[in-house]
């Protein structure tokens, strides 16, 4: 999904605002799993020269 991102630059102290993606997953809690996203945020990471790529991780329930 399409969002807008904030961060503070460390060195500046100055906020940054940039477009950014947020990306929602339904997976097992594994550690194969978490190996899973790990990958694709450093992929993001270093494909849009990042120093960060947060990550909330949410137990939840649900059915297809």
């Amino acid at each position: 999904m399409d969002a807008h991102g904030a961060w503070t630059n460390p060195r500046t102290g100055q906020t940054v605002h940039e477009p950014t993606k947020v990306m929602l997953i339904a997976m097992p809690d594994t550690p194969d799993s978490l190996a899973a996203v790990n990958r694709v945020r450093t992929a993001y990471q270093i494909q849009f020269h990042q120093q960060l790529v947060g990550m909330t991780a949410e137990p939840a329930c649900a059915s297809f």
